[in-house]
């Protein structure tokens, strides 16, 4: 899920203008300069320190979450969603930086904590496999503002992918970014399109944001994505579309993530959560 994020793309926060002045007093107390909203530059370094950090330090990001299905309009929720991704960013030439990853993904049954592997698709009557992927590390290149150098789904003449980072809002001394993802294969001969949404919202202080000595700030997630039924549910030519909700943190520490993540990932891939870092390399 969070590899399909990617940032770039500017627009300017009509709220966070309004509220620049009481901001830009709070901060010159604080000896910080104040956060611009519609300055690419300050925009692209809220996405970095709040998605991910200035410095190279091992760090974790959890969501936990519902997926559900939509048919006519009806809302059926599916399974929960447990995801935990870590990462460290290197500074490369001209501002540029890099972010290596990689991430697992668990589901339960709703309200459960239990591994679930198999389903019964309640709009097909159909038991189905849920997909689950051994984590593997990636890596992606940013600009100074935030937008993707390399890394990430290619586009073609099959392929579209769009990315948008902004706008930004400021809220007293809260900072928010949000960071919109958009994929979308085109039908081939006895396929189907297949569309996927992402949307991000990271949630921090500004005063950490804009403070130089703050490297790697505190920050939180709401996630929602909206995509075509996935082939794995056997959906056929039933139409509809399937979305999570999806709330997180960013931790510093692998035992701060929750313990349904953790329990399932060291189960299923013992020697990856002895040392998590090693996936990503040197």
């Amino acid at each position: 899920m969070l590899n399909r994020r990617a940032a770039l793309g500017v627009l300017a926060g009509a709220t966070g203008a309004a509220l620049l002045p009481a901001v830009a007093n709070a901060a010159s107390r604080r000896g910080v300069p104040a956060f611009e909203p519609s300055n690419e530059e300050h925009l692209g370094l809220a996405y970095r320190k709040l998605a991910y950090s200035l410095d190279d330090r091992l760090t974790f990001w959890w969501l936990h979450g519902t997926r559900y299905g939509v048919q006519n309009n009806t809302t059926t929720p599916l399974w929960e969603m447990h995801l935990g991704m870590w990462f460290r960013v290197r500074d490369l030439a001209d501002g540029q930086w890099e972010v290596r990853q990689a991430s697992a993904i668990h589901y339960t049954k709703l309200g459960g904590t239990a591994l679930l592997e198999k389903f019964d698709n309640p709009f097909t009557g159909e038991t189905i496999d849920l997909p689950g992927a051994k984590p593997r590390a990636n890596t992606t290149v940013y600009d100074r503002k935030g937008h993707r150098v390399s890394g990430g789904p290619p586009s073609s003449p099959t392929t579209t992918v769009r990315n948008d980072l902004g706008p930004a809002n400021v809220y007293g001394d809260e900072l928010t970014v949000r960071h919109d993802g958009f994929f979308r294969i085109e039908p081939t001969e006895g396929k189907r399109a297949f569309t996927v949404q992402d949307m991000s919202t990271y949630v921090g202080s500004v005063g950490d944001v804009m403070n130089p000595k703050v490297k790697n700030p505190r920050a939180q997630q709401w996630f929602n994505d909206i995509l075509d039924f996935s082939p794995y549910m056997k959906m056929g030519d039933r139409a509809g579309t399937s979305f999570s909700r999806c709330y997180g943190r960013k931790e510093f520490r692998y035992s701060d993530l929750p313990a349904t993540w953790r329990g399932i990932f060291e189960s299923k891939y013992p020697e990856v959560a002895k040392d998590p870092g090693a996936l990503l390399g040197t």
